[in-house]
């Protein structure tokens, strides 16, 4: 049916992304990270994924933090890194970092009459109950002027993040849960630290979800991506799949002719751009592929649902926003969150996230120090984990495994002759 070709098209074409500045385009991104780079703040992005409208949250590294030793206590403000709050409008700074109530950082944030509360925490460890509360009562008075930063910028900043997102969707009349998927996506690290920030979520009353699956095996050290496996491959997380799931509702158009209300049209319209959805051409959704080869039987369950759904309300005048988030919300609650069944799992391990990010990490160095360069490298990065294995799937249906891996640094024929690197690279400056 119609509905499920859409879907097809959608899986095999369209990444989701991290929610960004409103108006911001990929160059902006780009040259954003290029000037939080030169002052010392690397990482830096701003969050606005589950927060009210309005709302927008900074991260980033610690100042001027030392990629290559890791340690907090290399942490440096310098007057560049103040030039660049200033010119962000960054009115407070949280910070994490075990090293955080260091005068050497503290002082100069201060006399430049930014705010800041230090909140010392051990790497890899979660914020207290109370400085997450402690947290969310300082943003909440500079709702758009707040940085959050640790060390790296990842694991205990990542956990604050989502302590906050879970505070901002308290607040909301129909709060959604935030998942492991959200949790990985802000690169909390540790079982630790998803455990409290699910303990929060109880403590709101923000309605339960699935159980966290704990990490098997947790080195010291920074989470490490895992290599992709036939038989335990996880491709889009549930929240991947929802956000998919609203797109279809943008593919039908359902925005325009089941949303009476202006105001209640424009807010779905937002609702499912905060997931920079790039919806298929037409010809390619509509061209009759079987979904055999990409979706599973959840799957194809959740679209039969998502279609009993839509017929339902075909006769009413309008579906109201509640509805159809309330709708998709069920829909996913009754569904675990993997992609595709094993013997498409089998076929998208091959070519996957691994192997991309092995081919940037093959790229030469850069030894002018080219700032640019090197956030061009980092977004690449970041566009290659949010890619995802079943877009390269749509792409090599029939390259055998003995041509991927290692082999894929030299250049796989699969598509017309265009090698798999340049044609993954042509999708991702289509996001």
């Amino acid at each position: 049916m119609i509905i499920k070709k859409l879907a097809l098209g959608l899986f095999q074409a369209t990444a989701t992304v991290y929610a960004i500045q409103e108006e911001t385009d990929k160059n902006d991104l780009l040259q954003l990270a290029s000037r939080a780079a030169q002052a010392g703040l690397h990482r830096f992005e701003y969050i606005t994924e589950h927060f009210n409208p309005g709302d927008k949250l900074a991260r980033s590294s610690a100042p001027n933090y030392d990629d290559t030793v890791q340690k907090d206590e290399t942490q440096e403000v310098r007057p560049e890194t103040i030039g660049f709050l200033q010119e962000q409008g960054i009115t407070q700074i949280i910070s994490l970092n075990e090293q955080a109530e260091d005068a050497r950082v503290r002082e100069p944030i201060e006399k430049a009459s930014i705010k800041y509360l230090p909140m010392p925490a051990k790497d890899f460890t979660p914020p207290g109950r109370e400085q997450m509360r402690q947290a969310w009562d300082t943003f909440s008075q500079n709702r758009a002027s707040t940085l959050v930063c640790c060390g790296y910028g990842h694991g205990r900043t990542g956990t604050l993040v989502s302590a906050l997102q879970i505070y901002a969707e308290s607040e909301k009349s129909a709060p959604q849960r935030l998942t492991r998927a959200d949790y990985d996506k802000n690169h909390v690290e540790r079982d630790e630290q998803r455990q409290v920030l699910e303990d929060l979520q109880n403590e709101l009353g923000i309605r339960s979800g699935r159980p966290l699956e704990p990490d098997a095996d947790e080195a010291d050290g920074p989470a490490k991506k895992k290599p992709k496996g036939s038989a335990e491959t996880q491709f889009k997380a549930a929240n991947e799949l929802y956000s998919e799931l609203e797109a279809l509702l943008g593919l039908e158009s359902l925005p325009e002719q089941a949303v009476a209300d202006a105001q209640e049209a424009a807010e779905v319209g937002s609702f499912m751009a905060e997931f920079g959805i790039v919806p298929v051409a037409p010809e390619v959704a509509l061209s009759g592929q079987s979904t055999a080869a990409v979706l599973s039987a959840d799957e194809v369950a959740m679209l039969d649902s998502l279609d009993e759904f839509l017929a339902g309300h075909a006769t009413e005048e309008q579906i109201t926003v509640e509805q159809v988030i309330k709708e998709l919300n069920e829909i996913m609650d009754d569904f675990p969150p993997f992609e595709v069944g094993e013997a498409a799992g089998a076929a998208a391990s091959a070519v996957g996230d691994a192997d991309i990010i092995a081919l940037l990490d093959a790229l030469p160095a850069i030894a002018e120090g080219d700032p640019a360069l090197v956030a061009l490298t980092a977004e690449l990065e970041q566009a290659a984990a949010a890619f995802g294995d079943v877009d390269l799937l749509s792409l090599l249906p029939s390259v055998p495994e003995a041509e991927v891996g290692t082999g894929l640094a030299l250049g796989v024929e699969a598509v017309e002759g265009a090698t798999v690197l340049e044609e993954t690279f042509a999708l991702m400056a289509a996001l």
